[in-house]
């Protein structure tokens, strides 16, 4: 019989708090920012800045939900313009998968150094 957690349906918030809890506990020196930027709708939740410099950011969503049209294009935009922006982090999953780059990118900053 499979894990019952993994039918567990997380909630936004949830999301958000493994998010957070997760980079503190492998990036210490890192800030998760909640991103609200006033007279521009669609922009990502979440800055999260880096060592090194690097700052990437990511849009959170429950399971099962889909990013607005509005928010793939301010997306799409800002990934033109060279940021790392990461999509739809709706899960666990995706989160540790957020978090891998994270810890990529800050090597990377390393290695340059």
């Amino acid at each position: 019989m499979k894990d019952m957690k993994s039918f567990v349906k997380r909630s936004e918030k949830q999301i958000e708090t493994r998010l957070r809890r997760r980079l503190k506990s492998e990036i210490p020196s890192a800030m998760c920012i909640k991103f609200v930027s006033p007279g521009c709708v669609g922009v990502p939740d979440r800055i999260i800045i880096l060592p090194g410099g690097f700052i990437v950011f990511a849009e959170l969503k429950a399971p099962g939900r889909s990013e607005r049209r509005i928010q793939e294009r301010i997306q799409d935009k800002m990934s033109r313009l060279g940021c790392h922006v990461m999509s739809c982090v709706d899960s666990y999953e995706a989160v540790e998968e957020l978090i891998s780059y994270c810890v990529e990118l800050c090597r990377k900053g390393q290695l340059s150094e």
